[in-house]
């Protein structure tokens, strides 16, 4: 490639401002796309922090609830009856109320099973009713 000859003083300084410009002007936009590059990057860290703080709390839940049942066992005995519970009013099943009472009365659910046993005949019926006992979404 032949290099450019300038033919006068004149053109250099027309030269080089030319050259400058599009330097500043190339500049300007590697800056923007640089810009644009590293907010998709910031956007992209934040939705892995909010992913990685949910997952966790997720896993914190889970060591917290087994530690929980491991050194409280009565509360998995609470759980279990509540349980047992909505599943009999889901499934309709009132036989396995009495022996639900009897389970449920030994456990810190006890004051719950004692107020169902002090009504079992409409506690009974509600079971068995045919109106639907499912949760109403919200």
């Amino acid at each position: 490639m032949a290099k450019k000859r300038i033919s006068s003083p004149e053109h250099a300084d027309t030269f080089s401002l030319n050259a400058l410009g599009r330097l500043v002007t190339g500049l300007l936009e590697r800056s923007q796309q640089a810009k644009a590059w590293i907010e998709r990057l910031e956007a992209e860290s934040i939705q892995l922090r909010k992913a990685n703080a949910r997952d966790y709390l997720a896993k914190f839940e889970a060591i917290l609830g087994a530690a929980i049942e491991v050194n409280v066992p009565e509360l998995v005995v609470a759980r279990t009856a509540i349980g047992g519970f909505q599943s009999m009013i889901c499934s309709k099943t009132a036989g396995k109320l009495d022996g639900w009472l009897e389970a449920a009365k030994k456990s810190l659910v006890g004051s719950f099973a004692s107020a169902v046993e002090t009504d079992i005949d409409a506690v009974r019926s509600a079971v068995i009713s045919p109106i639907s006992h499912r949760k109403i979404s919200s």
